[in-house]
């Protein structure tokens, strides 16, 4: 099957799960804990690494063969599964007050990873070291890494 044709009918079923799920009785019954916010990040780190070196070694191929997409997948549907969890919630929050400033200040620290990482593919792009699309699975990978090692290594702290 088609790289781009299986990934769009994965997301068009998770999406319809999305608005379907938190009108069922399991729906209601979903809850955040910490088993799951681990494993949403772990997801993101593994996504993002494998997605950095496969994008690295592959080149553009990574983006005409729709490569990146299939390596994001994953993640994408972890992280709607956790939009799921907050929908079905309505009004409360999925995440405790530590795991929100725990997202919060790994944010605030893949920002300037994320921008410092921009200036270095633009100059590795103009020394033509990355041509073509390369440059932004290259960069969605580097910060979805980041982001989610931050999020760990915050929530790890206590």
């Amino acid at each position: 099957m088609n790289t781009k044709l299986f990934v769009s009918v994965v997301l068009v079923l998770a999406v319809i799960a999305f608005y379907l799920l938190p009108k069922t009785r399991l729906g209601k019954a979903l809850r955040m804990n910490e088993k799951l916010f681990y494993a949403i990040n772990i997801t993101g780190i593994a996504c993002g690494a494998a997605g950095l070196a496969l994008s690295l070694i592959m080149g553009e191929r990574i983006m005409t063969g729709h490569y990146f997409e299939l390596i994001l997948l994953p993640a994408v549907i972890i992280y709607l599964y956790s939009a799921v969890v907050m929908k079905a919630r309505g009004n409360q929050s999925a995440f405790d007050e530590k795991q929100g400033l725990d997202m919060t200040r790994a944010a605030a620290l893949s920002l300037p990873f994320s921008i410092a990482g921009m200036f270095l593919l633009y100059a590795l792009y103009r020394e033509s070291v990355f041509e073509g699309l390369v440059w932004f699975p290259v960069y969605l990978f580097l910060t979805l890494t980041v982001y989610s090692a931050a999020v760990l290594v915050y929530f790890r702290r206590c």
